[in-house]
């Protein structure tokens, strides 16, 4: 039983192939580009751009995607926690951001730099 069996009764319209390669295209245990996928799914790539363009396909696509990612979320926050605890500035800077405890702002640093350019240059003049 895989994480998608719980997603069967959602999406009614996105049936047989077009459930399958919807799933092979979000899992991210599978390794195959496109061409694989169409072949292994039976379909060929046109017909593939063709079900890109249909909305239901989509959707369930997204959903897909959404399922994934949400599943994800405690193991990336922790991922970030660690990486931001060994001393990266990066993560601990993203870490302050997400939690809204850091916000930089880029116009009155750049108002600062130029002031102070200004006043260096009166000084050397």
């Amino acid at each position: 039983m895989t994480k998608l069996d719980s997603t069967k009764g959602f999406y009614p319209k996105v049936k047989g192939k077009k459930r399958r390669l919807a799933e092979m295209l979000v899992d991210p245990e599978i390794k195959l580009n496109i061409t694989q996928i169409c072949e292994k799914v039976g379909i060929s790539r046109a017909t593939f751009y063709n079900w890109q363009q249909d909305s239901d396909f989509n959707d369930y696509v997204n959903f897909l995607i959404d399922s994934y990612t949400d599943s994800e979320l405690a193991n990336v926050w922790k991922a970030l926690i660690k990486r931001a605890c060994n001393g990266s500035v990066d993560a601990q800077k993203l870490y302050f951001e997400l939690k809204n405890k850091y916000k930089q702002d880029i116009g009155i640093s750049a108002k600062i730099n130029e002031t102070v350019t200004f006043v260096e240059d009166l000084r050397n003049e």
